[in-house]
């Protein structure tokens, strides 16, 4: 398959759909850390924490 596909669109053809698979990962994962990072807040907020990063400990 890689033979056939360097011999019909060079090298450049491996990397053909790169682009878009990149920029889906990318969003799902913005996504993803947009929704925890808003549920982390509602929960602190309901837990009646206001600075969650105050109270942990330097290592």
């Amino acid at each position: 398959i890689f033979s056939y596909i360097i011999r019909t669109n060079g090298v450049k053809g491996l990397y053909k759909g790169l682009e878009a698979k990149l920029l889906q990962t990318v969003l799902t994962a913005a996504l993803m850390f947009l929704c925890y990072e808003k549920i982390a807040a509602f929960v602190f907020h309901i837990m009646g924490v206001s600075h969650p990063l105050c109270n942990t400990k330097a290592a």
